[in-house]
């Protein structure tokens, strides 16, 4: 992950546990507090998330450019987090990141016991931009005019974003909803819709692909 450091780690009775590991790149730095229980393999606690560069961050756990450099704002997030041998349960999320700010659950199955896995996440926004986000998606459908690009990454997932407010490109829209699928490696719109200026209602459905270089 990166040159990530533990800097502080305590171990109690109760096998309760409390953990800082920083980033020194990104200027960040991953708290955790919580316990764990031996017996059934249960982690619980709380993760507090701050960086300084998060795109920096998140390239560097990731050992890819994933998140351009130009997207290294200041963010924060905190959750609380279940982790057994069926699944990683996130609640509570908390997250800012420059303008926007939002609150979410997110739930990933371990094991494929009811076919393959399926990740689930829904965030609701007071602020986003959406900038970071639509980058990310580019980069990832025009990877599809790539001749040996066959993408397989284990998992669908099902999200569902709402934001009162969001921006692209500096154009202010209200009303914002996405409910997108990954489903078998392809981008599914069920449902994009939102306000323009000028209370001009949108709504998209469909898949998301690369044509001629352009998404």
């Amino acid at each position: 992950c990166g040159d990530s450091y533990v800097d502080n780690y305590v171990a109690a009775r109760g096998h309760k546990y409390n953990a800082v590991v920083t980033n020194p790149n990104s200027e960040s730095y991953v708290r955790f507090d919580g316990s764990f229980h031996l017996g059934n393999k249960v982690l619980n606690g709380n993760v507090i998330v701050e960086s300084k560069k998060i795109a920096d961050l998140i390239n560097d756990n990731i050992n890819k450019q994933l998140i351009d450099v130009k997207y290294n704002i200041p963010a924060a997030v905190g959750f609380d987090v279940v982790l057994n041998p069926q699944n990683v349960n996130l609640s509570n999320i908390v997250v800012k990141y420059g303008n926007s700010q939002g609150a979410g659950v997110f739930q990933m199955p371990l094991n494929e016991e009811n076919g393959k896995k399926t990740i689930v996440t829904k965030f609701d926004f007071t602020d986003l931009d959406l900038s970071p986000a639509v980058d990310v998606v580019k980069s990832f459908v025009t990877k599809y005019k790539e001749v040996d690009y066959v993408p397989d990454y284990g998992f669908d997932v099902d999200a569902e974003v709402k934001a009162l407010r969001a921006s692209y490109n500096n154009q202010g829209l209200k009303d914002f909803k996405a409910d997108v699928a990954l489903v078998d490696n392809v981008i599914k719109v069920d449902d994009l819709s939102m306000t323009l200026p000028g209370d001009m209602e949108v709504k998209v459905k469909g898949n998301v692909y690369s044509e001629d270089d352009t998404v």
